[in-house]
């Protein structure tokens, strides 16, 4: 049996690709209100506690990796904000919410500006505007890898749905 799709956000985007809420991993049997806010927390959930963990991470006053692991600076900047880039691309395109590409990306660029700002008051760390741009890089690669997988996997069930 071919998998269902409907249109995300209720025709906002014109875009088909979403499953509709019965094949989606994270549905729920809640009704009205409690569904829509479990549901969005469950979308929207790892970009949250992928947050806290750059929060965690930011809080540390010396941030040495393990000796065995030696990585640049920036480059575990655009790593770990590649993660939240892909967390909120996952974010968007399971959620119903009318949040557009642009939204959801600047969301992140602005939690990096947090990030940066954050660091100036913990003891051993210093902000830094070239720390940032890793971020957004990371950020806007992650997202797009992301966008650019979810659209594969439903370009392909589409063409299998088509062809059976």
């Amino acid at each position: 049996m071919p998998r269902a799709t409907h249109t995300r956000g209720a025709g906002a985007r014109g875009f088909r690709g979403a499953p509709d809420a019965g094949c989606f991993p994270f549905s729920s049997d809640l009704p009205g209100f409690e569904n829509r806010l479990v549901n969005q927390l469950r979308m929207w959930g790892p970009a949250a506690l992928w947050v806290a963990v750059l929060f965690s991470l930011s809080s540390w006053s010396n941030p040495s990796g393990p000796s065995w692991l030696a990585v640049n600076d920036k480059t575990a900047h655009f790593v770990l904000f590649g993660v939240l880039g892909g967390a909120l691309a996952a974010g968007r395109w399971w959620s119903d919410a009318a949040v557009t590409h642009r939204v959801a990306i600047a969301v992140g660029m602005l939690y990096g500006v947090v990030d940066e700002w954050y660091q100036s008051t913990v003891p051993n760390r210093v902000p830094s505007l070239m720390d940032w741009y890793a971020d957004v890089a990371g950020i806007l690669a992650g997202y797009l890898l992301i966008t650019y997988l979810l659209r594969r996997r439903v370009s392909r069930a589409d063409a299998e749905q088509w062809t059976s």
